[in-house]
């Protein structure tokens, strides 16, 4: 494993020491540079699932159970210039199983619906049997077959299995992107139930705070985070929840 990734979990395993609510568990939040071009835009997903598959990994031989990836980390935030269009920014987008449905998408891989990137990240956390929090651009079809897309955060259980979606509500400066409209939470089998919401949305009532309950004190974030010194506002949002 090289140093840039051990010092990337190792800083991280503090911060959840310290904000661990019901019971003691280890878990990795991985800060990630894109790549921001490829032949096409599935290959660029494509290539940075293969890094995030790297780090599922090297976590899982740490004894990680839950790893989270940053928002925008399979696409880079360069695909939000200013001449975007709707076509445009569809290509980087997948479907994404409804949870009722119980789907991995890694059982899927000789079907041509969801995204490679999407299959190969489930089969990592199967493979690996580690919870693992991604971010993409979720494509869905309405019932008069309208395209809507959506800033997603996905969570595979250790089976590969999507457990949970949830749909960023307050989007930044994300054309052509629908907001969602529901606060998600979800359990482990190791005892802690998170609740999920990205970036933007922590500057809001909802569902920032709408989401916790007297039970649920362990936060999900997926970031576009700024390159700074990873400590220098991680306190004050744990200071905001704890």
């Amino acid at each position: 494993m090289n140093s840039k990734k051990t010092v990337s979990i190792s800083l991280v395993f503090l911060i959840i020491v310290f904000v661990k609510s019901q019971s003691t568990y280890k878990a990795a939040v991985v800060e990630f540079s894109p790549r921001i071009s490829a032949y096409n835009p599935q290959d660029l997903l494509l290539e940075n699932a293969a890094f995030y598959v790297d780090y599922i990994e090297n976590a899982a031989e740490l004894g990680v159970e839950i790893i989270v990836f940053p928002e925008d980390g399979l696409t880079g935030l360069n695909i939000w210039t200013a001449d975007v269009t709707f076509e445009s920014i569809a290509k980087y987008s997948t479907f994404v199983p409804e949870i009722k449905d119980e789907i991995a998408p890694c059982d899927y891989s000789s079907v041509n619906y969801y995204a490679k990137a999407l299959i190969d990240l489930s089969c990592s956390a199967r493979t690996n049997g580690i919870y693992t929090v991604i971010n993409v651009l979720e494509k869905s079809f309405s019932s008069d077959n309208s395209t809507f897309l959506y800033n997603t955060d996905v969570v595979f259980d250790r089976n590969g299995v999507v457990i949970a979606k949830y749909r960023k509500v307050n989007l930044f400066n994300e054309a052509f992107v629908t907001p969602g409209n529901t606060t998600v939470t979800f359990q482990t089998d190791f005892g802690v139930t998170f609740a999920i919401f990205t970036c933007f949305d922590i500057l809001f009532k909802n569902p920032s705070v709408d989401v916790l309950t007297d039970t649920i004190s362990d936060v999900i974030y997926p970031v576009a985070w700024f390159s700074e010194v990873p400590f220098l506002q991680g306190k004050w949002y744990m200071n905001f929840f704890f």
